[in-house]
């Protein structure tokens, strides 16, 4: 696809335009300078080939968030942002007509010609922001999609060509530099409606993942001499502003609906409320997002440490009333007020901004503990903050099905009414949370073949294939500190029941198989030199509605311990075989820890008052009951957990990873429980909505220093059928990471 501005630009076939070019005053006020495309430009191609765009030439409905930026910061704002740009017309040429779109390698050349002898106050006090790629993706979106251009050479060419100039901008003496990544944009209405997010969205990550290595290497190599080169996480920030409970506090009702569209005849039609919209057109955000990108962006600016989460995008979005702005309502418009701009809201000095080391490039160190948007599946971001890598199915999906396919799942295309298990345990130890697991994911497809309509569920034996193409140089940090926790085996007893039933299929050969085959990529992963690998066996099927409404659970609970039994003694030998190279391969057993959250006296302290049926129950004519009270039940459905159960798992699964050890009882529930609250919790009142207090912190083992004091050789020893024993440490599990 050769990019066309006069038809498709910069993400989408509406025009967007602008004012002035300016230069860098040289004064006793620092510059905001900032290259891009049309997620940035102020009216800088409208000014060169005319037009109108839409508000005053930009690519929105409102200002753009660099404007904001510069408001709160007192900052003088330099744009340089064209729309269309790509990152270099090299690899990437893009055209308006007759006329040549700066690319942003072009941005930074004319700025360096045009400011040869910045003063040594606007060296050290001016703040680059960088925002590009996006029509790259554009442009070769033709090839990607036939195979024709391979992602991984394009991602490394768009990371080069973007770490160079950054580079460029570090010699001429800039201290403050800064990238945003690329955008979510498989979530965009344009991407949505061509059903292209499956294609999309791995462009994307990979395309960040390169860029992220890349600038981390101009970074470490400039660390003595500027206060920071970083990449600021605009794909996170934008999942985070598609949350309903965020969407709500920024007054956007529609999340997913374009408010300007334009149809094959080039006939255009506008909603009347396009400040409740998320999107103005098909790729660009309203109003209303780009009014909390430029708060984050003068959080960030300020600190690059300030913690954004839930909570605190709603502070400031409470603080700068932007459920009730507007072109007209805002304060380029009003001014700021004092509340506004106190330092309880935006951090009040910029003197800090180099104890941020560029080692922790691409994100700030705190942004670790923050929950990256379900349905993203996310590629490790090289960076100083251990990575949590998470395989599997249904039980663990943050919505990554629902992304590839459609629908709308849950809670947030997860298969339950709240947060899943993981991202309590990435939140608890401060680890960034990698999502890969899919709903409906079996162990390998060659075995239990997988699909949702025309597509084919990533088995385990995919997903893992996948990450190792998509992540083939992990850091030695990395691979020594990220932790890779699978749940999987459970869709693969459904697949087969009824052989298992009729007997046609053999219980012990098949267990071999599916043990067999998560035992060879959990050696590939150990392979690949991640040293701390952790399986979860399968849990309690026996014991939910959907089976025990069957009465088949004394069918289902043999072949559940049959194929626990075996994978633990497969696993066991990966383990020993890579005892020397790897913290510890263990297996931590969900099995007992479902036993036992169902025994009386846990249900109680975790406040669920109905074990036994589902809450969301669907009849054989598709008519779907819904009960009132889901965190009272332990399942949601037929199959899956309510959230407080994932809540309990979640904690628990940050105690076992931090020590292996630790001893896991009825007991100890109720302690945890009363610890974390769980009782009371809900999918609004949770430590990911909430943050993590000293108390709760305080229940788990504070240090990862001893990962590999387990033994590996105590693995397996603890039989499934032993679920109601009072100590659980004797579990194959991992521990303490280092």
């Amino acid at each position: 696809m050769q990019l066309k501005c006069g038809a498709l630009v910069s993400w989408a076939g509406v025009l967007f335009f602008a004012s002035t070019v300016q230069s860098a005053p040289v004064s006793a006020t620092p510059n905001l300078i900032v290259f891009g495309n049309s997620l940035s430009d102020t009216g800088n191609l409208v000014d060169a080939v005319g037009g109108s765009g839409f508000f005053g030439g930009r690519a929105t409905n409102s200002y753009v968030w660099n404007e904001y930026t510069a408001k709160i910061l007192g900052m003088q704002l330099v744009n340089r942002a064209y729309r269309g740009a790509t990152s270099n017309n090299d690899l990437s040429p893009a055209t308006w007509g007759n006329f040549s779109v700066p690319s942003f390698h072009d941005q930074v050349a004319m700025w360096l010609k045009e400011t040869p002898n910045p003063s040594q106050f606007n060296l050290d006090n001016d703040v680059i922001e960088i925002e590009i790629g996006g029509n790259d993706i554009l442009h070769h979106m033709d090839g990607l999609a036939t195979g024709a251009i391979e992602l991984a050479e394009l991602a490394t060419k768009i990371a080069d060509t973007i770490a160079t100039d950054m580079q460029l901008l570090a010699t001429a003496g800039y201290k403050n530099i800064i990238l945003w990544n690329l955008p979510a944009v498989d979530k965009t209405p344009f991407v949505l409606e061509l059903n292209a997010g499956a294609l999309i969205k791995p462009v994307i990550e990979t395309i960040n993942a390169a860029t992220s290595a890349y600038v981390k290497t101009v970074a470490d190599n400039n660390a003595a001499k500027t206060n920071g080169i970083h990449v600021f996480d605009l794909n996170w920030l934008t999942n985070l502003g598609l949350q309903p409970e965020v969407s709500k506090h920024l007054g956007i009702t529609n999340p997913t609906d374009a408010c300007y569209v334009e149809d094959a005849d080039g006939k255009a039609s506008v909603c009347t409320d396009p400040d409740t919209h998320f999107f103005y057109d098909g790729v660009h955000p309203a109003g209303r997002m780009h009014y909390l990108w430029g708060i984050v962006a003068a959080v960030w600016t300020r600190d690059p440490n300030a913690t954004i989460d839930v909570n605190e995008i709603i502070r400031l979005a409470g603080a700068y009333d932007i459920d009730n702005s507007n072109s007209e309502n805002n304060i380029i418009v009003n001014g700021i007020t004092p509340s506004q701009s106190e330092s309880e809201v935006i951090p009040s000095t910029t003197s800090d901004y180099a104890t941020d080391s560029a080692s922790n490039t691409p994100i700030p160190t705190n942004w670790a503990g923050v929950l990256f948007f379900a349905s993203t599946v996310q590629s490790a971001p090289v960076s100083a903050t251990p990575n949590l890598i998470v395989f599997g199915n249904s039980l663990s999906d943050t919505g990554n099905l629902v992304d590839a396919v459609g629908g709308s799942g849950f809670f947030g295309g997860r298969a339950t009414n709240s947060y899943v298990w993981n991202e309590y345990t990435a939140k608890i130890l401060g680890m960034q949370l990698v999502n890969r697991a899919y709903s409906g994911a079996t162990s390998n497809n060659d075995l239990s073949p997988a699909t949702s309509g025309n597509f084919s569920i990533p088995s385990f034996h995919d997903q893992v294939a996948m990450w190792l193409k998509e992540t083939p140089n992990p850091s030695q940090f990395n691979l020594d500190n990220d932790v890779i926790e699978i749940e999987i085996g459970g869709n693969d007893i459904l697949h087969n029941v009824v052989g298992l039933a009729t007997g046609s299929i053999e219980l012990t050969e098949f267990a071999t198989k599916i043990a067999t085959t998560i035992a060879t990529d959990m050696q590939l992963l150990a392979t690949a030199g991640y040293k701390n690998i952790i399986l979860w066996n399968l849990p309690a099927v026996d014991k939910t509605p959907i089976v025990s409404g069957l009465n088949a659970g004394a069918l289902i609970k043999p072949v559940v311990e049959t194929i626990n039994a075996a994978t633990s003694a497969y696993v066991k030998t990966i383990a020993d075989n890579n005892a020397a190279k790897t913290n510890g391969i263990r297996v931590f057993d969900l099995n007992t820890l479902m036993n036992l959250a169902l025994q009386p006296e846990a249900l109680k302290h975790l406040g669920i008052t109905n074990s036994a049926d589902a809450c969301y129950v669907q009849d054989a004519d598709g008519k779907v009951d819904v009960c009132t009270d889901p965190d009272t039940h332990f399942f949601y459905d037929g199959v899956h957990p309510a959230g407080r159960m994932h809540y309990l798992w979640g904690i628990v699964a940050a105690v076992w990873t931090r020590d292996p050890n630790s001893t896991i009882d009825v007991n100890e529930i109720i302690r945890l429980a009363g610890a974390y609250d769980i009782d009371d919790s809900n999918r609004e009142n949770n430590i990911i909505v909430n943050g993590i207090t000293p108390s709760e912190s305080g229940v788990i083992p504070s240090t990862t220093s001893d990962y590999a004091t387990d033994s590996s050789s105590d693995y397996a020893t603890d039989s499934s059928s032993d679920y109601a024993t009072a100590s659980i440490s004797n579990t194959p599990i991992p521990t303490k990471c280092h």
